[in-house]
């Protein structure tokens, strides 16, 4: 049988269960890992003699394939929160009161994920993760260097300030080859507020960004394709210096801490936003809402729950106008489960290397966590996109620890996406309520009469 048509094969089999893929990669690299490790020789330090040279070749297909993911972040992010924010603009002003009220709702719940997710990294992940040796490892995704001559003599103060320059564009394109992102956020959202379009005379910006978002996100299916090799090649040398026992158990730390936020979130922090909006029980429509949930976690996609989801409030007692509107925007801009687990996830990597992480930097962290929710990429695991970057913008090495993040996070994605669905269920309840008189009075047709068919349903609410 020709090459072309085994590796035609593999990559049909790859697509079809990319899930599947990703494990039997890990689980590869993590055997041959840990077989290397118990039978080399070992050094004065009780590590594998193993040279640098031969880390650095076995990462580097790992490191290609991290380094394209990175890649798409600058234009990906400058892109899609244009077209959002100009969305979010649209939305608002035709939707009304229940427009305005379901984005305020939307945001601050982010928000307030974020601050639970700061705690929570504090009172356990930077608690107990310890530090890996990982002295022996290249570092596949930052200069080091670098890092640490930022992060030298700092006072609060300055850190304070800092963070507030930041948010000034010096040079785009510089900031994004930097990896200064938080400059291309604040920019987009700028220039998102700041866009006029209308059928007669439409934004020639708007539609540059929508075309470049299209394209990087193809661009962005073509390195997930190949996901598989990466993580293979990022945690094959990670197994092969580190102490597996130790790392599991810290890897078990985050997923355990992450899926406890995720269940507090689930019965607890969203019911309660319900009930000191409504004043209403909100455990009795946890009956309606159920098959959505459970679609959520077992489908790993906002947007393939999408009709079931409108299905569920309509039962639940939701005008089905309104329904179209929150559930769908929901879908693109209610991000708390990303927002819960991105601060986990740097703090995780920040605590296996005894990278230090004060209250400034935390901050930092949940700021950009939240501005990026507004425009988080339609593929699998997307939240895992933005990592890297917060990694570099709270001075945080990206080792091959990583890939090993990553190939537990098609557990952790089915959690994400579970909060964000059931947050979006509560929010079209929450604002039906709030609203009641007015929709009642006015009607809820006029919600899904905003712009043209494309922005009906937005590109980023197909994947959470």
């Amino acid at each position: 049988m020709a090459a072309p048509t085994i590796m035609k094969r593999i990559g049909n089999k790859i697509k079809e269960y990319p899930t599947v893929c990703i494990l039997v990669a890990a689980l590869l690299a993590i055997g041959i890992g840990i077989t290397i490790q118990k039978t080399s020789a070992k050094d004065a330090k009780g590590r594998p003699a193993i040279s640098a040279d031969v880390y650095l070749l076995v990462g580097f297909l790992g490191k290609l394939w991290l380094q394209a993911l990175k890649a798409t972040l600058g234009p990906l992010i400058l892109s899609s929160i244009i077209n959002s924010v100009y969305q979010l603009r649209t939305l608002a002003g035709a939707a009304g009161k229940a427009g305005k009220i379901t984005i305020l709702y939307y945001l601050a719940t982010t928000v307030v994920a974020v601050g639970f997710s700061l705690a929570y990294c504090s009172m356990f992940i930077l608690r107990f993760v310890g530090t890996i040796d990982v002295d022996s490892l290249p570092d596949i995704g930052s200069d080091t260097s670098k890092i640490e001559e930022n992060g030298k003599d700092l006072t609060v103060a300055a850190s304070i300030v800092n963070i507030f320059a930041g948010m000034v564009p010096k040079n785009v394109v510089g900031d994004m080859s930097n990896d200064a992102l938080l400059a291309v956020i604040v920019l987009a959202i700028i220039i998102g507020a700041c866009i006029e379009s209308t059928e007669e005379n439409p934004s020639v910006v708007l539609r540059l960004a929508r075309e470049v978002e299209k394209i990087v996100m193809k661009c962005i299916h073509v390195i997930i394709a190949v996901t598989p090799i990466g993580v293979f090649f990022l945690v094959l040398p990670s197994l092969m210096a580190m102490d597996f026992v130790q790392l599991v158990r810290y890897v078990g730390i985050l997923v355990g801490v992450a899926w406890g936020a995720f269940l507090l979130h689930l019965l607890v922090f969203h019911p309660l936003i319900y009930f000191i909006s409504t004043r209403r029980n909100p455990y009795r429509i946890w009956k309606f809402h159920l098959p959505a949930i459970t679609m959520a976690f077992g489908c790993d996609s906002s947007a393939a729950t999408i009709p079931l989801s409108l299905e569920c409030v309509e039962k639940a007692g939701v005008p089905a106008d309104l329904a179209k509107f929150v559930i769908p925007l929901g879908a693109t801009i209610n991000m708390d489960g990303g927002a819960l687990y991105l601060p986990m996830a740097v703090s995780f990597m920040a605590a296996t290397q005894g990278v230090p992480m004060p209250p400034v930097t935390m901050f930092l962290v949940g700021l950009i966590a939240v501005l990026a929710s507004i425009g988080t990429a339609p593929i699998p695991s997307a939240s895992m996109v933005f990592i890297t970057f917060l990694c570099r913008a709270a001075n945080v090495p990206v080792t091959g620890v990583f890939g090993l993040i990553f190939a537990v996070d098609w557990f952790l994605d089915r959690g994400r996406t579970t909060v964000n669905v059931n947050g979006d269920l509560y929010a079209a309840s929450a604002v039906y309520h709030i609203c009641k008189d007015e929709i009642t009075a006015a009607g809820m047709a006029d919600l899904t009469e905003f712009g043209d068919e494309e922005s009906k349903v937005p590109v980023s609410a197909q994947k959470a």
